[in-house]
């Protein structure tokens, strides 16, 4: 790029900024008001700034280590623009906005010399390019980021963790179940269990849309899993399709305790619950005196 060039930016920056101001002002995707024109200026006016002085005759290339600090400030402008909800093409338009306003600066300034004028366009042409990709780059990457932890957060909302009694967790499961809602399912139930000490964990599948092979295997995993935490399992919410499907299907339950509704289960769990604590009574009795063990028994017996 001519030195020229360069020191024609510079010489014309507020020419330059007043008409930048000015489009994106008028662009419309700003929901421009007039409290905000200082910040916006003294930004684009660092962006003029610092591509103004990146750019000198032997440094035009936007991989070189010079443009890193400029590359660093698209991509914060890129950032900030997706966090208030600008699209890729919105944010792409700050920077490519300049392009047009800068090639009427060098179709003034090299009328009369066709030749230097294609060059300067194209190297300027080819930076602009090339940061607007950044910015869709950034934007990319900014949105697949906002949806993981999205899609994460409607993970842990989909299955909430219910203390129904003291002793007993309920796992309601709505919706289907693939191999990473399976493994966040069963990461919450453990972490809740070895939390809690609870003893028993009902998992609901009253909500399940489709029960089909892989579903299956994966609940059975949770509950296998739960089972080596020391927690009994029980799965409710067998309905009769649902239990024609295992039947057809011919998945082995193996051991897990199954009812057909949740109160069913709390039931059991309840049951499960006092045989649990009955047998603590016993054995702590044993240690006891006789007048206490006396106690014990009749109060066992009740």
């Amino acid at each position: 790029m001519k030195s020229a060039t360069v020191d024609l930016i510079k010489r014309d920056e507020q020419k330059i900024l007043d008409e930048w101001l000015n489009v994106l002002k008028q662009s419309n995707i700003y929901n421009f008001q007039i409290s905000d024109e200082p910040e916006l200026y003294n930004e684009i006016k660092n962006f003029l700034t610092e591509l103004s002085d990146v750019l000198t005759p032997n440094t035009f290339d936007v991989n070189s280590p010079e443009f890193i600090p400029l590359k660093k400030m698209v991509v914060e402008i890129a950032q900030k623009n997706t966090a208030l909800g600008f699209s890729a093409k919105e944010s792409a338009l700050y920077i490519f906005s300049l392009k047009n306003i800068l090639f009427n600066l060098l179709l003034e300034e090299y009328e009369n010399d066709a030749l230097v004028l294609v060059k300067e366009i194209k190297i300027l042409s080819k930076i602009i390019d090339e940061l607007g990709t950044i910015i869709f780059d950034t934007f990319v990457a900014d949105r697949e980021e906002i949806i993981k932890r999205q899609r994460q957060e409607l993970l842990e909302a989909s299955t909430p963790i219910i203390n129904i009694w003291d002793g007993i967790l309920g796992v309601p499961i709505i919706g289907t179940i693939d191999s990473v809602r399976a493994q966040q399912i069963m990461d919450t139930l453990l972490n809740a269990i070895n939390d809690t000490g609870f003893d028993v964990a009902i998992i609901d599948i009253s909500g399940v849309s489709t029960l089909d092979t892989v579903t299956a295997q994966h609940i059975l995993k949770t509950a296998a899993a739960a089972k080596l935490m020391g927690a009994t399992c029980i799965i409710s919410g067998i309905s009769p399709n649902i239990a024609q499907t295992i039947i057809n299907l011919d998945i082995d339950l193996g051991q897990t305790i199954t009812k057909g509704s949740m109160s069913e289960a709390i039931k059991t769990a309840l049951e499960i619950i006092g045989r649990k604590t009955k047998k603590n009574i016993l054995e702590y009795g044993k240690n006891t005196s006789a007048e206490d063990r006396k106690s014990i028994v009749n109060l066992n017996t009740d």
